[in-house]
């Protein structure tokens, strides 16, 4: 599938860098040195179907041209549009509570016009209960998670284990067909980047 990635946080060769330390299983440093030696080696072929919007600021109606227009760079229109975050994307409203409504709203809208799948991560809200330890994610863990749930089809949290930090649990919070609360348990490993599910014994565990 086509991917179009909107990533308002990360200048793009950090976004290449992840890529190849996906492909290669190479962490961030090692990608660096070898691309000041001149590895040419350290290309995204694995990636091709992968492109990767660079314009600083976003609204949703800037995504729908750029999506619409795409094709022209790209071939063909995408299959996939992934935000990175919502919290980022310009919009309409005078409160960031009214512009998070209307850009998940809008997102949503965005979703059926262009034909896409459309992922978008969130920030997490940072303040919790005092003392609060736990690390699971929840519902109303987002900021301005009320709007982002109304407008979202599905809606997955992850969180790393507090006593196992190669451990990371993704969780169907929300879904309008599926199962809602199913964990999957994965192996994190940070420095590369990546993500794989644990295997299970047979006995289940």
């Amino acid at each position: 599938m086509t991917v179009l990635i909107f990533e308002l946080e990360l200048p793009p060769g950090d976004i290449w860098e992840r890529l190849v330390s996906l492909d290669r299983g190479l962490t961030g440093d090692e990608v660096e040195r070898a691309y000041k030696i001149g590895d040419h080696s350290l290309n995204l072929g694995p990636f091709s179907h992968i492109w990767h919007c660079p314009l600083p600021h976003m609204s949703p109606k800037v995504m729908q041209r750029t999506i619409e227009q795409s094709a022209l760079k790209i071939g063909r229109k995408p299959d996939v549009i992934m935000l990175d975050y919502l919290q980022l994307l310009g919009g309409r409203g005078a409160s960031r509570y009214e512009k998070t409504a209307d850009n998940a709203e809008e997102l949503k809208r965005l979703a059926r016009i262009t034909d896409t799948i459309v992922f978008a991560t969130s920030q997490r809200v940072e303040k919790r209960g005092e003392g609060e330890t736990d690390p699971e994610v929840y519902l109303h863990s987002a900021r301005n998670a009320s709007e982002i749930e109304n407008s979202s089809q599905w809606i997955l949290g992850l969180w790393r284990d507090r006593d196992e930090p190669g451990l990371l649990h993704v969780k169907v919070i929300k879904a309008t067909r599926g199962a809602p609360g199913l964990v999957v348990d994965c192996n994190f490993d940070g420095p590369t980047m990546t993500i794989r599910e644990r295997v299970r014994s047979p006995e289940g565990r």
